[in-house]
């Protein structure tokens, strides 16, 4: 077979290989627009759903913290509000309006 393949002036070590023939390479240039035109158009949906979500998870996480902000900044204001009158209700109200800001600064890291 290698003495064949050297007679009839192949090289044994590449043989002949074809490669398949593509269909969408023998489209009219009609065809080619339109696929064209309708890749762009899927480039365009998926992208637009991309930053959709992207929006929608910022409004999300925007909510979520203005809602403990305003709970904590409720907590201080109250704080601040009976400091010369009750010092420790002061001093807890002071508290858990830091345990509420960093309750919310841990749930941000993940």
């Amino acid at each position: 077979m290698l003495r064949n393949a050297m007679q009839a002036g192949q090289s044994p070590l590449s043989p002949h290989i074809s490669l398949p023939k593509l269909s969408f390479l023998r489209l009219s240039q009609k065809q080619k627009v339109i696929l064209g035109c309708a890749g762009l158009l899927l480039l365009i949906l998926i992208a637009s759903i991309f930053f959709t979500l992207s929006t929608q998870g910022n409004a999300k996480r925007q909510a979520l913290f203005q809602n403990a902000m305003d709970g904590a900044q409720k907590k201080y204001e109250e704080g601040t509000g009976i400091a010369s009158m009750n010092k420790s209700l002061a001093k807890d109200d002071f508290l858990a309006a830091e345990k509420n800001r960093q309750r919310r600064a841990e749930a941000d890291a993940y």
